[in-house]
């Protein structure tokens, strides 16, 4: 074969990943708002407290390979009372999607990084603890995962 045959050939090979991830980070970054609205009130529906979160950002590398939504400021109420001191406050929270799942039009978190953060866990007298009434985690049944519009497959 000739030398501007290879070249094309190279090209190609390199050009189709670099083009499927862009167009993952573009969808990504096309349903971000949504994508976090759909898990915030997911979330909330499903605990006694309460989490909100400042601003969301995009950031394509920070969980490369897979692409990223950056959650600035979460903070997370033990009650649905937003006044009251957090049980805990993050700065930036990283949530990584899978680009084979968003292509396929589904939105697999497969990792959370979490950076600057802050948690107060309070051992109460009877017993419990803040965090795990907060969360309903008390004797709670596991949640139907059928209907979820945003799915977590973490792995260590």
């Amino acid at each position: 074969m000739r030398r501007k045959t290879w070249l094309k050939i190279l090209a190609l090979t390199l050009a189709i990943p670099i083009l499927l991830f862009l167009a993952g980070a573009f969808l990504v970054y096309q349903h971000q708002d949504e994508l976090v609205q759909k898990a915030i009130h997911r979330v909330n529906e499903q605990i006694s407290g309460a989490m909100s979160i400042r601003q969301v950002r995009f950031a394509p590398f920070k969980n490369f390979p897979y692409v990223s939504i950056d959650l600035k400021g979460v903070k997370f109420y033990e009650t649905k009372d937003t006044s009251a001191r957090p049980l805990y406050t993050f700065e930036d929270v990283y949530l990584g999607f899978d680009l084979q799942a968003v292509l396929k039009g589904r939105y697999d978190i497969k990792r959370i990084t979490i950076e600057q953060g802050h948690l107060d866990i309070v051992h109460r007298c009877d017993g419990s603890y803040n965090i795990l009434n907060a969360k309903n985690l008390l004797d709670a049944p596991e949640p139907d995962s059928t209907d979820v519009a945003v799915h977590l497959d973490l792995e260590r």
